[in-house]
């Protein structure tokens, strides 16, 4: 393979003695070395070194060269996280799993153990060292949206698998962290759900602030950092332990490693468990970045490109009426007919629980939005009295939002639903499917609650078609909502200092 590395030992012969039989014979090795311990430590050296020489057997890979077609593969790795051990009951189906990452100077990848595995290999894997792995089994990373490292591939561990620690004496290229920086303007033209490291400057510390879960009335705590660089700044959101321990002052050069991608309202970041943070570490970037920072006047900062996008969605209507919420329902009570009206205010928010369908499934055709039945195997749309082999899944959510007035509830369509969410609904589904797979969820549940969460309780300008309708034999308003945008503040000051202005000229 063009990707993998060929390692040599001290005398430049191929290989690394990983033996023949498997990592066994690197026990007689160390065991033979042993019985010359009472030899002078020089000429103890020599004879283990000779004694790996003369194993001989399959190369170590890198770990950049595994896929699921390797046989026989042999890795030395230094392991960079260990997750908590995690108990988990679907169904009838219970157990226990727990992951490392693993690093070397070709990449990283996952392993993750289950139950009997765990017991046997967890307690003796140490975040820091180094290790050989082999005979474990290599599959492709089913959706890289709840995976961390970049790569397609992960390994799991099973009864057949060997764990041997390897000693660290510094003749191995393996460093203990490799960053590989990314420039934050970069990040707009990167895929959503990418993983990468960025190296940067530590603005503003939001606090810790705890929303529910709506799956399962858990409380979530958050933070969000704002970060930036020479090119542009943006948003680093924390969550749980990780949200509460953080402690690193503003005003920090910071490397962090392994953080994903998002869309929520543009382009920013969010971490996970195997996001690691370090202050100002040996790399070229964090001396650039540094020296640009203390140049930097207050006025470059200020006009740094936000990644953080506006919302803005087709329809607004520059001659709809700015109103309340209260103003509008009763506008069109009045009128009993629809009206169109905008206002300035929150969603407080937005149903994501089992309890109500979050969209349906859609014909797929361009053009086309009518909802389709399974049939033969497929879906069929009567509009285009076709089959289709697959569906497209299109919001429909139910919302609050509020302004000084009350609230209401809202009704909003896909493409309102995919500007205030940051992710189109077959993402969605993908993980509200994920939540159902037996095995570990979290980080699915973690991406649904982050795009539910993140829409809340930020001013922006909404217009909503408000509608009196009858239920159960009683009359009630249905509003929905049609287009949001940021709120322009310039403009709105602007119209309250016309009003003001025609207020002041009234005799």
């Amino acid at each position: 393979s063009g990707m993998q590395r060929t390692y040599t030992n001290r005398q430049g012969a191929q290989g690394q003695g990983v033996p023949q039989n498997g990592l066994n014979t690197q026990n007689q090795v160390n065991r033979a070395g042993q019985q010359v311990a009472g030899q002078g430590v020089s000429q103890q050296q020599n004879q283990y070194t000779q004694l790996k020489q003369q194993a001989t057997g399959p190369q170590i890979r890198a770990i950049a060269s595994l896929n699921m077609w390797i046989k026989g593969w042999v890795i030395l790795a230094r392991v960079t996280f260990k997750s908590p051990i995690k108990n988990w009951a679907k169904g009838n189906s219970s157990g226990q799993l727990a992951s490392i990452d693993l690093m070397d100077a070709s990449g990283e990848i996952r392993c993750t153990m289950f139950n009997d595995t765990v017991e046997k290999f967890y307690e003796t894997i140490e975040v820091g060292k180094l290790y050989y792995f082999s005979k474990g089994v290599i599959k492709t990373v089913k959706d890289k949206r709840f995976s961390s490292l970049p790569n397609d591939f992960e390994i799991t561990l099973n009864a057949s698998s060997e764990v041997m620690e390897c000693p660290d004496d510094g003749s191995h290229a393996i460093p203990l962290t490799n960053y590989n920086p990314v420039q934050l303007a970069a990040i707009e033209q990167l895929a959503p759900d990418t993983t990468i490291d960025v190296i940067v400057i530590l603005g503003l510390v939001g606090d810790v602030v705890e929303i529910t879960s709506k799956k399962d009335g858990k409380k979530l705590l958050k933070r969000v950092l704002y970060i930036l660089d020479n090119t542009a700044s943006t948003e680093l959101t924390l969550w749980s332990d990780e949200a509460v321990n953080f402690s690193i002052p503003p005003n920090t050069c910071l490397a962090v490693k392994n953080v994903r991608v998002t869309e929520f309202s543009g382009r920013s970041l969010t971490a996970s468990r195997q996001t690691r943070f370090e202050i100002s570490p040996a790399h070229e970037m964090v001396e650039h970045i540094s020296q640009w920072f203390k140049s930097a006047t207050d006025e470059e900062l200020a006009s740094l490109p936000s990644l953080k996008k506006a919302y803005n969605s087709e329809g607004m209507g520059s001659n709809t009426p700015l109103m309340s919420i209260k103003e509008g329902k009763e506008e069109a009570q009045r009128l009993e007919k629809p009206f169109y009206f905008r206002i300035r205010g929150t969603i407080v928010m937005m149903k994501h629980d089992d309890s109500q369908a979050l969209f349906y499934a859609a014909c797929p055709a361009e053009g086309c939005s009518k909802k389709v039945v399974e049939q033969d195997g497929g879906y069929f749309c009567e509009r285009c009295a076709q089959v289709y082999p697959h569906m497209q899944p299109r919001y429909i959510l139910s919302l609050v939002v509020a302004d000084y007035s009350g609230r209401a509830w809202c009704n909003a369509f896909n493409e309102v639903g995919e500007l205030l969410l940051g992710v189109d609904a077959s993402q969605i589904k993908a993980a509200k499917d994920k939540l159902k797979e037996p095995g570990d969820s979290s980080e699915a549940e973690l991406f649904i609650e982050q795009a539910f969460q993140g829409v809340c309780y930020q001013e922006i300008s909404m217009k909503i078609k408000a509608a009196e309708d009858t239920y159960r034999d009683e009359a009630r308003v249905r509003c929905t909502v049609l287009a949001v945008e940021n709120v322009n503040y310039v403009e709105e000051s602007e119209n309250l200092l016309s009003k003001i202005n025609q207020y002041l000229s009234l005799p």
